[in-house]
Parts: structure tokens; C-alpha cells; sequence
């Protein structure tokens, strides 16, 4: 719709938004945010029953690592949000 100019204004969530926009051949730079937020989302990581306590607590040690570094900051702008 935004293409054939229908509409002027459209939601998308900011991980998908990039993608979106390839496929239907809008080019990014004629795209701009504004600053209404109509949801908020938090993600989840969930382990199946059977891995253990000691697994799951070195995958929350490293977790808590690349958040302290702020390379998970880097790699949620970079593969998260819009360009």
C-alpha cells in the first residue's frame, strides 16, 4: 500500500521492517520512523526440560557477559533495528 501510495503511514515492528520493505521494492532511505510506539515486546529464551541446571547456568553466565561488554547492544542494533 505504501508503494502504490495508498496509504502514507503504516506499522511494522523494527526487526522486520528492512525486509519488508525489500520485497516490495520500497527503498529505505524514502522510509523514516516516527516516534509512536504502538507495542512493546520483550523476547524470551526457553531451554527444554531435559538440559540441565549447570548448561542453562553457563548460558546465562555468557548472556550476562555480552550485555556487560556491550556487544549484545551491537548485535540487537545490528541485526534488530532498522537502518
Amino acid at each position: 500500500m505504501l508503494k502504490s501510495k495508498r496509504v502514507n503511514l503504516t506499522p511494522s515492528a523494527s526487526s522486520t521492517v528492512n525486509k519488508k520493505l525489500k520485497e516490495a521494492g520500497i527503498i529505505t532511505k524514502n522510509i523514516r520512523q516516527t516516534p509512536v510506539i504502538l507495542l512493546e515486546s520483550s523476547g524470551y529464551i526457553a531451554f527444554s526440560k531435559n538440559i540441565s541446571d549447570e548448561i542453562i547456568s553457563k548460558w546465562q553466565g555468557v548472556f550476562e557477559h555480552l550485555k556487560q561488554s556491550g556487544k549484545y547492544k551491537q548485535l540487537y542494533k545490528q541485526y534488530f533495528l532498522p537502518k
